[in-house]
């Protein structure tokens, strides 16, 4: 009718599923997602975060497949893949730290006792931040990875270098060797890396 929404909010609010969405196989993504071959530690594990936390969500299920065929030109060994990872991860100082960390937290948010005392509530989020800042000194460059830049032709958003002026071209650049440098120290990527590793030497 045209009002305005802030003019209700006080009535609260109201979320309906219309739809759901089911992968080939005939099972849902409600709940569980798409459930990946080989996890590794993620910093927000601790988080309830997902539509399986609301109130009356609708619960995972399946329906009837659709005839497929499986890519099977190569056979990999998930679990052979998924132990030696594993192994990397509990032998990374970086992943030891974020398991620490998430472990923490997990404890952190199943106590409900909360100090209204202002000094004791911030040294409570230092503590977190300390953590935090702890967590990301682990992470090393590797000196196995080597990060190059592809050119300007797969960077549209930033235009070509030639229509930028000397000081633009400074700080893209300057931006880019940051990034390049984050990349060298990032444990993903570097995991990543051992997992493609792995394969390449499966297939042979």
């Amino acid at each position: 009718d045209g009002r305005d929404v802030k003019s209700v909010d006080k009535l609260g609010a109201l979320k309906l599923t219309i739809q759901k969405f089911y992968r080939i196989n005939g099972s849902s993504n409600q709940y569980q997602g798409i459930i990946p071959d080989i996890i590794l530690p993620d910093r927000f594990d601790y988080l309830e975060i997902g539509e399986k936390y609301l109130d009356h969500s609708l619960p995972w299920d399946t329906i009837a497949a659709v005839s497929f065929s499986k890519w099977d030109a190569y056979q990999l060994d998930l679990e052979t893949l998924s132990a030696e990872s594993q192994k990397r991860t509990e032998n990374n100082p970086y992943f030891n730290g974020l398991k620490l960390y998430v472990e923490n937290l997990s404890a952190a948010r199943e106590n409900t006792r909360k100090s209204l005392h202002f000094e004791t509530f911030y040294q409570k989020q230092q503590q977190v931040l300390q953590q935090q800042k702890e967590i990301d000194q682990l992470q090393k460059e590797f000196p196995h990875i080597t990060v190059s830049s592809l050119g300007t032709a797969l960077n549209p958003i930033s235009g070509a270098v030639e229509e930028r002026s000397g000081e633009q071209q400074k700080i893209a650049a300057n931006i880019r060797q940051e990034w390049f440098k984050q990349l060298k120290k990032d444990s993903y990527l570097e995991e990543a890396m051992m997992i493609i590793r792995d394969i390449i030497r499966g297939i042979k």
